[in-house]
């Protein structure tokens, strides 16, 4: 029995939900946008176009399985109802498929693509754990609704061929038939071995090479051709492919797309946290362990063979080079010291302002020269030390006293030599001159003919 889907716009299923507008359809069925009427909330609606049992088990299973898991990258089911037509009720979701993506922009930059297939494994980890494989992991069952900042975020659709473990019942593969889509089967299901945690993982394997290369890895001239390729054929590298893919992510897939299922990656979580592992570290992240971004410096030919370096601590360039021209312009100033006296660390030079202990580089022409291309002076024998001025004074004063102790004794022995009568100095002295004994002794002390 066949449902008239276009005849339920208007209506009202299960006594609460208001068919608004269809906004999807499929191979089982079409989802509509409804009103669930008690909750005044949008909801979205999956009806079954056909009402035979094995699509009815399907959509109850898928039911069973997704209601049950609680993990924000599975889609919410709200409820279940075997109506006329059965439906189930779903969160609402705004965005596009992951199909939808790729067929607009047909290949995803390797970290994009990282992302989201990071957050398809979150979804399935979640699903292993309760024992639910998901059996059907493709891109059109990859929803993808974007942030108001623009941040991607990931949920899982239809559980309908999920296969509960340990679980009696449920959708079972008829003789010489598989469920699935077998471009993204893994060898065991198309061989009709029971599938697992593993299975989805291959499964993801494939839907990343498909976003990373544009591409799925198997092709197969025809429908015969396919299961034989995915069974018998290893993919090419995908660093081969897109050289740009880090050797870890291209690694990772190649694990992921194994035929032995003991060789891939035992859990969901495992896989997802190998692939964070290539992702580059956040910008936040960045920030928080290392320096601030310096700038990148100039080659050798740019800055006349001069290294230069940068440092966070540094003054900005313009002041720096205004204290270093400022004490070169001071005579018999120093040149500034090349570290900080506290940490040792090198002054933040930068290709107008070169460090002033590094070799400046020469210049082809004489001529005005600015502070950093001035010419290297040529060698210089070491200059022998030069007294100090403390010392100079020391040797003037001793000078001065010996010179003024010289003129002493000098004038001492004038005093001596003048003190001394001659002969005939005695003979002309007046006898008959009346005068006393000091007079005589002034007079020839005072002698003008001395």
């Amino acid at each position: 029995m066949r449902v008239d889907l276009d005849s339920l716009i208007g209506s009202v299923l299960g006594g609460r939900y208001r068919v608004l507008r269809r906004v999807g359809a499929g191979g089982m069925g079409a989802v509509f946008e409804a009103e669930q009427l008690d909750l005044r909330r949008r909801v979205a609606l999956k009806v079954l176009a056909e009402l035979d049992p094995q699509s009815v088990a399907r959509l109850q299973q898928e039911a069973m399985t997704a209601g049950g898991l609680q993990s924000q990258h599975v889609v919410a089911i709200f409820d279940f109802q075997l109506g006329a037509p059965p439906f189930l009720v779903m969160e609402l979701l705004t965005g596009e498929s992951l199909s939808t993506l790729l067929r607009r922009e047909g290949q995803l930059e390797a970290s994009r693509a990282t992302r989201i297939a990071a957050q398809m494994l979150a979804g399935l980890e979640a699903a292993h754990r309760v024992g639910i494989t998901h059996r059907d992991v493709k891109p059109s069952n990859v929803w993808i609704s974007r942030s108001a900042a623009g941040e991607e975020h990931v949920k899982l659709l239809d559980f309908g061929i999920a296969k509960m473990h340990d679980v009696p019942g449920g959708v079972r593969t008829a003789t010489g038939h598989f469920l699935g889509t077998p471009s993204y089967m893994a060898p065991e299901q198309l061989r009709g071995q029971p599938a697992d945690a593993r299975s989805d993982i291959h499964a993801v394997g494939v839907v990343l090479f498909e976003m990373l290369t544009g591409a799925r890895p198997w092709r197969g001239a025809n429908a015969p051709a396919l299961p034989f390729e995915i069974i018998e054929h290893v993919p090419p590298p995908l660093d081969a492919l897109v050289p740009a893919t880090p050797r870890a992510l291209a690694a990772a897939v190649a694990r992921a797309l194994e035929k032995d299922p003991s060789v891939r990656f035992v859990t969901a979580a495992e896989m997802a946290q190998t692939l964070q592992a290539t992702l580059p570290t956040s910008w936040s992240a960045v920030k928080a362990a290392a320096p601030a971004t310096l700038p990148e410096a100039p080659s050798a030919a740019a800055s006349g063979g001069r290294t230069n370096t940068f440092d966070v601590a540094a003054p900005p360039p313009k002041a720096a080079s205004e204290r270093l021209a400022a004490t070169l312009a001071s005579p018999g100033a120093a040149p500034p010291p090349d570290a900080h006296p506290a940490s040792g660390r090198h002054v933040a030079s930068s290709p107008t302002q070169p460090s002033p202990h590094a070799a400046p580089s020469p210049h082809p022409k004489h001529g005005a020269r600015g502070v950093g291309d001035r010419p290297a002076p040529p060698a210089r024998p070491m200059p022998l030390a030069r007294p100090s001025s403390s010392t100079n004074t020391v040797v003037l004063v001793i000078l001065g006293v010996g010179v003024l102790i010289l003129l002493a004794s000098v004038m001492v022995m004038c005093v001596a030599v003048i003190s001394t009568p001659t002969k005939s100095s005695k003979n002309t002295i007046d006898a008959s001159a009346p005068a006393s004994a000091s007079a005589s002794a002034s007079a020839r002390t005072f002698d003008p003919s001395f």
